[in-house]
């Protein structure tokens, strides 16, 4: 079996949730190349997918070695930092992403994330609307951006801001859903930018939702699988928590 062709098989596994069966997967390809830099994500990506934070940053760091300015994989380092509730370091590494892709809106709207869990709203506002200018119909931060707003008492601002996020998610089939705000979950639902891409070292663009699989609606092509942002919003509080396990943007669907 070719080394891709193993690692798309490794792919579905983790999409599956078999974890375990797609770390024996990547692990072959390690014994194949060792130095081989989608497995040694993928194989991190799975153990925080198993909680295993500490070999998760074990296969980051040894991918990081071989590609250091690799933005997705210091981006994940950056999440898992958050998980383990180390913020400061989760946005000196975000900032380091960031800085290398500078045009992907993903950065801006995962670093608005983090400095707003760090109490910075004015900083996660500016954030949040940058990415907006690289990407004006993500609905996803136009919600979390009204959010902010409102914290602000700017509810006209705010109010436009969810209607507007409303108006695209329904376009595409789906609905905010009303679930109680959980912030302590944000954390680890704060996850996976491109689970499934099979290279993570590409510069990725925020894909918009298809009912069913991921599409490509972005700038570049990616591959099906590729990265989906999930997010269930609170309509009525609009508290925010994301969930980003292995799609981009996954309302949910009426």
């Amino acid at each position: 079996m070719e080394l891709h062709e193993r690692l798309e098989a490794g792919i579905i596994q983790s999409r599956n949730g078999n974890h375990l069966a797609a770390i024996e997967l990547f692990e072959a390809i390690l014994q194949q190349k060792s130095d081989y830099v989608p497995a040694l994500y993928h194989i991190g990506y799975n153990h925080f997918l198993m909680q295993r934070f500490e070999l998760a940053m074990h296969y980051y760091e040894r991918a990081l070695t071989i590609e250091p300015d690799n933005a997705h994989i210091i981006s994940e380092k950056a999440v898992l930092l958050f998980h383990q509730d180390d913020k400061e370091a989760s946005l000196a590494a975000m900032n380091r992403a960031q800085e290398l892709e500078p045009e992907n809106p993903y950065r801006y709207a995962s670093r608005a994330f983090i400095k707003d869990a760090m109490g910075d709203i004015k900083g996660a506002i500016a954030d949040y609307q940058r990415a907006l200018e690289l990407d004006p119909d993500d609905a996803v931060c136009l919600n979390n951006l009204g959010l902010l707003e409102e914290k602000l008492g700017y509810k006209e601002a705010a109010q436009k801001k969810f209607i507007r996020a409303d108006e695209l998610a329904k376009k595409l089939g789906y609905s905010f859903k009303n679930t109680p705000p959980k912030p302590a979950e944000s954390a680890d639902k704060f996850s996976n930018q491109q689970a499934d891409a099979t290279q993570p070292g590409r510069s990725s663009q925020p894909e918009k939702p298809q009912p069913i699989t991921p599409a490509e609606t972005s700038k570049r092509q990616p591959s099906v699988g590729q990265m989906m942002w999930r997010i269930i919003t609170d309509s009525s509080l609009r508290s925010e928590f994301w969930e980003f396990i292995k799609q981009k943007l996954g309302l949910t669907k009426k």
